[in-house]
């Protein structure tokens, strides 16, 4: 009970709606600055690596029509885990026109899982960039196809890196404003707990101290100044009305001592 009174109350303070609504503008700001931003990179980094895959594929195709119309199966077993060794592709199946596997040797194709090609980053919910190639001569003699595989883990692993340190980044920005809004809160507030102090001083009999804010917040400073003036209107009042009081007492003994002699 006591901490939902104190909470409540906090809420309705100054302090708290300034730090309120101050985090809730940044929140709201930074939410979307850093969704659009996210995305931005996060397709920078797509786009590289679907342009990357795409140009890497058609040199492979070049090669191996190469190896198609030139070499033997050796040869193109040579070249093809060679060629796989760099890591970028990281499979790779040839057919030759009959739909005959010539790489990789022993392949089964029925324990294969069906071929699906991507047209973009994340395609298909796997972490392969598949493409499928139909290979043809310079002369336009069918030689085969080819179905080339690229790894997207790596750059899947650079967009989490992107998303933790983005999330580390708005934290931290998020700390450091409350920290200042704090600050600011407290340098603000400070000066409003001297005056509500002081004006509790004036109440209990000390009409003589003086409101004075030191803070250089025009508001505050005109809040004190007023308020000065109201103390300095009311102890003027109330000395003439404490001399009018006197007046009136000393009126009233010289009636009385003029009716007692009277008598």
């Amino acid at each position: 009970m006591g901490i939902k009174n104190s909470l409540a109350r906090w809420t309705n303070s100054l302090a708290g709606r300034i730090l309120i609504t101050v985090l809730g503008i940044h929140l709201v700001i930074l939410t979307i600055a850093f969704y659009f931003l996210v995305k931005l990179v996060e397709n920078n980094y797509t786009e590289q690596f679907v342009d990357y895959v795409r140009t890497d594929n058609l040199r492979v195709s070049k090669l191996i029509k190469h190896e198609l119309s030139f070499g033997s199966q050796d040869q193109i077993n040579t070249f093809s885990d060679n060629l796989l060794l760099d890591g970028q592709p990281v499979k790779l199946i040839i057919k030759d026109d009959f739909g005959n596997i010539l790489y990789p040797p022993g392949l089964d194709p029925r324990k294969e899982a069906p071929f699906k090609e991507d047209f973009f980053f994340g395609d298909n919910n796997d972490s392969l960039y598949c493409i499928k190639n139909v290979l043809v001569s310079d002369d336009g003699e069918l030689l085969g196809s080819m179905q080339i595989f690229y790894d997207e883990t790596p750059t899947k692993n650079e967009l989490a890196d992107l998303y933790q340190n983005g999330i580390f980044i708005a934290v931290s920005y998020l700390l450091i404003v409350l920290v200042f809004v704090g600050i600011m809160d407290t340098y603000i507030t400070q000066s409003l707990r001297e005056l509500t102090m002081s004006a509790f001083r004036i109440a209990s009999g000390k009409y003589n101290e003086k409101l004075y804010s030191y803070t250089s917040t025009y508001e505050v400073k005109l809040l004190a100044q007023s308020l000065e003036s109201m103390r300095k209107e009311l102890v003027n009042r109330g000395k003439q009305l404490s001399d009018r009081e006197k007046r009136i007492r000393a009126l009233l003994n010289n009636i009385s001592d003029a009716v007692l002699f009277c008598d």
